[in-house]
């Protein structure tokens, strides 16, 4: 109620202002939970207010994780298959041809 009050008699820069010190302040331990409950650091912490519509914002971004390509099936079936139907490389133009 006291911020509504304040907004509503033209003093919404210092509400937002008081609401930016509050996330500024409360940084580490936002970043402290975060990190506790994901596992992962914190890059960047980034807090935004609006007065209308009325909301706040805590956005993280986390450190990449390194995570393993998968294995590209398509060409591993493709490269199968061309193995079984050509065991042998074909013979490039001027070579001798591959004796078994």
């Amino acid at each position: 109620p006291a911020e509504r009050t304040l907004i509503a008699c033209g003093e919404g820069e210092a509400v937002q202002a008081m609401r930016g010190a509050w996330q500024d302040a409360m940084r580490d331990d936002f970043t402290e939970i975060a990190e506790s409950a994901t596992g992962r650091p914190v890059r960047a912490l980034l807090s935004q207010v609006r007065l209308e519509p009325d909301v706040h914002i805590e956005m993280f971004i986390f450190e990449p994780v390194a995570v393993p390509a998968p294995p590209n099936r398509a060409s591993h079936s493709a490269e199968t298959a061309l193995r079984r139907e050509y065991p042998q490389p074909p013979a490039m133009v001027g070579e001798p041809p591959a004796t078994s």
